[in-house]
């Protein structure tokens, strides 16, 4: 999760990482889905994971991508 929040912060300015949980939403954060669109290739080469369409459709909390990255 750590791991996660830092990440989460490159891309917003108005949060720090400890003033994220799980249950934060993206759009909380300032991340929306064209964010979203833009930021995925450095989360999926960060923790190793491949998010397909499906899920990307699916992302709406911080608890989601780190489900995706649980079951990688």
């Amino acid at each position: 999760m750590d791991e996660l929040r830092e990440f989460l912060v490159k891309y917003t300015d108005e949060f720090e990482a400890d003033e994220i949980d799980e249950n934060t939403s993206l759009a909380d954060l300032g991340i929306d889905s064209m964010k979203l669109f833009s930021i995925i290739a450095d989360f999926e080469s960060t923790f190793g994971v491949k998010v397909s369409d499906k899920q990307l459709g699916d992302l709406f909390s911080v608890k989601d991508l780190l489900n995706i990255i649980e079951n990688k």
